[in-house]
């Protein structure tokens, strides 16, 4: 299990090393806004190693269109919500794995010190700094708890600190809370603040004022920390039962002891985690 944990890491590295230099990637944030935000999340792309499926699924279950960039290994498919780009997804070529999984690019001021930061204490770099046409400066590592993230430095800046109408906010699901939290308020200018009301410690990661995105104890026993991206819905029952019909295991179906019976946790049938979230 170790050794195909380990593999998997590598491979998922190749998320990066198929951006081609001949393609102009989506840009952050449409108009540029040349401001960041550092520790706020904003891309998520998807590695799969059944593009197609996913597409098929998330096309059922949220009407999400996708445009194709490149070709062969080099295939880049844009997720499109409202006509917006909001995401990605790239292919995990399944003799390497058969488990797909989301991952976010968190902002930081700079790539370079963030993965210096990284190293020092005990992450990993699955692969090194790169500039990416039309998105800027990015990397991908593995936190010293295990959680795969990109860092990034927007080359359009950061959209604004806003509840945003599809990606609605990302949450640590960790299995070492205080090491964790220590580790990202090292990286970036995050401060902690405690929800009293949660049934199980729960911290809202800040900068200054905003809130960007939480940290919990992992729910899910033998998983590896991760961060999990919440998706905005509307009427949660409705999506979870389209969920299910495409192939989906719900995790946590919406429950009323739960969040008001607000929030729900899919994996997908390619094995990759979400959550669902209705904000009013």
């Amino acid at each position: 299990m170790k050794s195909k944990f380990i593999l998997f890491l590598f491979i998922t590295g190749l998320l990066f090393s198929s951006c081609n230099e001949k393609i102009t990637y989506p840009a952050i944030t449409s108009p540029a806004t040349h401001v960041h935000h550092p520790g706020q999340f904003v891309w998520h792309d998807l590695v799969s190693p059944n593009p197609k499926a996913s597409m098929d699924f998330y096309s059922k279950v949220f009407g999400w269109t996708f445009t194709t960039l490149g070709s062969g290994n080099d295939t880049y498919y844009v997720i499109n919500s409202n006509g917006k780009a909001i995401g990605g997804i790239s292919k995990l070529d399944p003799q390497y794995g058969t488990v797909g999984e989301w991952i976010g690019s968190m902002s930081v001021s700079d790539v370079s010190n963030a993965l210096e930061y990284n190293t020092t204490h005990g992450g990993k770099t699955l692969f090194k700094a790169m500039n990416i046409k039309g998105r800027g400066k990015t990397a991908l590592i593995q936190d010293p708890q295990g959680a795969i993230v990109s860092f990034i430095n927007s080359e359009s800046g950061d959209p604004a600190l806003e509840i945003g109408k599809t990606w609605l906010w990302n949450e640590l699901w960790t299995n070492d809370l205080t090491a964790s939290m220590n580790y990202y308020k090292g990286l970036v200018p995050y401060t902690t603040e405690k929800v009293e009301e949660a049934a199980s410690p729960y911290y809202v990661f800040k900068n200054s004022e905003n809130k960007l995105s939480g940290i919990m104890n992992n729910p899910v026993e033998e998983m590896r920390t991760s961060w999990i991206p919440y998706i905005k819905v509307i009427n949660i029952n409705t999506v979870v039962e389209k969920a299910r019909t495409a192939g989906a295991y719900i995790i946590s179906e919406p429950n009323p002891n739960v969040r008001n019976g607000t929030l729900a946790v899919i994996q997908d049938p390619i094995g990759a985690k979400f959550a669902l979230q209705v904000i009013k």
